[in-house]
């Protein structure tokens, strides 16, 4: 984020859990591995299934 970084995603597919970093905001945890991420304004339409994410 200290270099300019708009959205950085970090994806613990062990603990399932991804944590959401975005400048001046608190980091948004999400637990599971059941839905999508959305790269949304920076990204438009672009979506992760975090469900292809392999768990093993």
């Amino acid at each position: 984020m200290e270099n300019g970084c708009q959205l950085a995603w970090l994806i613990d597919r062990f603990d399932e859990q991804v944590f959401i970093y975005n400048p001046g905001k608190e980091v948004k945890i999400i637990k599971g591995m059941g839905g999508q991420l959305s790269g949304d304004p920076l990204f438009p339409g672009f979506m992760l299934d975090l469900s292809l994410i392999d768990q093993s």
